[in-house]
């Protein structure tokens, strides 16, 4: 093993003491390659390794830029200023270059109309104007017939759009962001990361504290960087455990589930594999563990909860864990006409403002279609079958004549199967699609999205 340090500043390679190779790997090379004295041999392989090493890192850090923890919009003294280092130094020349382009270069309006948009919906003001004037020693916000420099706006504000303005300059570059997150609320910083994922066209690497950057988007990589007083280590976290090593570094605890922007409450696992679908159809933008969290109450645990926080104190109080909750209960019974039971309705009319979905079937289960199912089944056993499966039936049963498949011993397993053969027009059935779209509104709206 080879460690290599690298000094961008200083323009220096190395590589440690430790590069040594065996005799037996020398011989070996000396016999393929050079006649050089196994000495030689190794200077020359060190020479060469240092080569490509440098060729990568120069390649890599020609289009790098650096975005400090400390920021501010000011105007620069200096003619240059260092633009692989961006502290929002001369960020308001840039600004005013794009609001007035030369003849040829009109993309670059267009990039300050972006900016302009996202500060609107930053505000809060669809016709807010954002203005450099000619002296460009500000940046001006006119709204409601009022002009005002940015810096009145507070310093999360003014902070995110020095980032966002840096960022829609640049395009194609590899950028490292120090703490984004400084001045930043967690909705200012949810804010900023749909910015630099929907209007830029850059690689990121972010140093953070924030859980917000964690769990953005799937497709990101996130690493955990330790120091154990020698050197620093870095590991990916692709393991459950090295995820809670980064929360509780972070100092995350179990509580800030009282934080958690809405909670879908279901009875068990296998309704959270069905519920997320549904939502993953009709709105992909919306992800669990962003927008929302799904908890399970367990179905004979209902009796012991409310969704009022003024009830007998013995019940547990789901909106004490979180405000924003919508509950789902299965129907049960097995006719239309079935009683709803005395737990189930109290629940229901606990809830005003929130949402208590009261499955129109006997189980949340019966919401998949027979056209799903069949297709499934199908995919299973290799025949065309007939299927009946109706509002009051147990998928359960039907499954297990159909296949001999025992759902009810592993249902999330068969539930994660069964999901892979949902399209959209599976969610025209009993009130399925209203009631999903329902909790969507919901969610965008504890969510601040429009």
């Amino acid at each position: 093993m080879a460690c290599i340090s690298f000094d961008p500043k200083g323009n220096s390679v190395g590589i440690g003491d430790q590069f040594n190779l065996s005799k037996s790997q020398l011989l070996r090379l000396q016999t393929q390659y050079s006649d050089a004295p196994p000495e030689k041999l190794q200077e020359i392989i060190k020479d060469t390794l240092l080569q490509s090493v440098i060729g990568i890192l120069k390649e890599s850090f020609e289009n790098l830029i650096y975005i400090p923890h400390f920021r501010e919009i000011h105007e620069d003294s200096k003619e240059a200023v260092d633009e692989k280092n961006i502290n929002g130094q001369n960020i308001i020349s840039a600004l005013f270059k794009m609001q007035n382009p030369k003849v040829g270069s009109e993309n670059e309006r267009q990039t300050f109309d972006e900016i302009q948009e996202f500060i609107r919906k930053l505000i809060g003001d669809p016709n807010l104007k954002v203005e450099v004037p000619h002296d460009k020693e500000t940046i001006l916000i006119e709204m409601q017939g009022n002009r005002l420099p940015l810096q009145s706006f507070g310093t999360g504000i003014h902070e995110l759009v020095i980032l966002c303005s840096a960022l829609a300059i640049y395009k194609n570059y590899t950028v490292c962001i120090e703490e984004p997150e400084l001045h930043l609320h967690p909705d200012l910083q949810r804010k900023f990361l749909k910015f630099i994922h929907d209007k830029t066209h850059n690689t990121y690497f972010i140093t953070t504290h924030s859980n917000i950057f964690l769990d953005f988007d799937k497709n990101v990589n996130i690493y955990h960087v330790t120091h154990n007083g020698k050197a620093s280590g870095v590991v990916k976290a692709s393991t459950e455990a090295v995820t809670y090593d980064i929360l509780d570094d972070l100092g995350y605890k179990a509580s800030d589930l009282l934080q958690a922007n809405s909670i879908l409450w279901v009875e068990g696992p296998s309704d959270r594999v069905f519920l997320n679908k549904w939502i993953s159809i009709l709105d992909p933008d919306l992800l669990e563990g962003v927008h929302y969290s799904v908890m399970f109450y367990g179905g004979r645990l209902l009796a012991h909860v409310t969704m009022s926080n003024d009830n007998e104190d013995n019940l547990i109080k789901l909106l004490r864990i979180n405000r924003n909750s919508i509950i789902i209960i299965d129907r049960d019974g097995l006719s239309d006409t079935a009683i709803i039971n005395d737990t189930k309705t109290r629940i229901e009319n606990e809830t005003t403002r929130r949402i208590c979905w009261i499955t129109r079937g006997r189980e949340i289960e019966n919401y998949i279609s027979t056209s799903t199912l069949s297709r499934y089944v199908e995919r299973k056993t290799g025949k065309s079958l007939s299927l009946i499966f109706k509002r009051n039936m147990k998928i359960g049963n039907v499954l297990n004549h159909a296949t001999n498949i025992e759902y009810d011993r592993n249902k999330v397993k068969y539930a994660k199967e069964i999901v892979a053969y949902i399209d959209p027009n599976d969610l025209d059935i009993l009130d399925l699609r209203e009631r999903v779209q329902s909790i969507i509104l919901k969610v965008k709206e504890w969510n601040n999205i429009g």
